[in-house]
């Protein structure tokens, strides 16, 4: 091979390279961002009232699951002591305009499903009838877009 088709070779490599480079594809459609998943934990007295506030990015479904209820310091078993579940906005140190509020017992599967937009939520869990027999350590699952 000559230098000069040796040079012209080179010559058309790098203008191949250099075409490939500026002109990137396009990326991809990546779909939807996952959900963000948050625990709301902590203790619950008999008759108390505790909340936790959150943010929602996207539009799209709020999930609430109560997954543990269990005695504070006690080796005793699990709770099903019936508690108030609500999503609501937060308003100072509470949640108040409850966008949705059901009694419910520690479960697996989602207990409020609701459709949020981009907005400051809270969830609060209750014992309003004073039902716990002693403070509870408890663990709310919120998956929201």
């Amino acid at each position: 091979m000559t230098r000069v088709s040796r040079l012209c070779s080179c010559a058309v490599l790098l203008l191949s390279l250099t075409t490939a480079c500026s002109n990137p594809a396009a990326p991809e459609n990546q779909g939807p961002a996952p959900p963000s998943v948050k625990q709301f934990v902590g203790l619950l007295d008999p008759g108390g009232f505790q909340f936790f506030s959150f943010t929602v990015a996207n539009i799209g479904t709020t999930e609430l699951t109560l997954q543990v209820l269990r005695p504070a310091d006690t080796p005793l078993p699990a709770l099903s002591t019936p508690l108030t579940l609500m999503v609501g906005t937060p308003l100072g140190e509470s949640c108040s305009s409850p966008l949705n509020e059901l009694v419910v017992q520690p479960a697996l599967v989602p207990q409020i499903s609701i459709p949020t937009t981009p907005n400051t939520y809270c969830a609060a869990l209750s014992d309003p009838a004073g039902q716990l027999p002693l403070s509870a350590y408890f663990s709310v699952r919120i998956v929201h877009p």
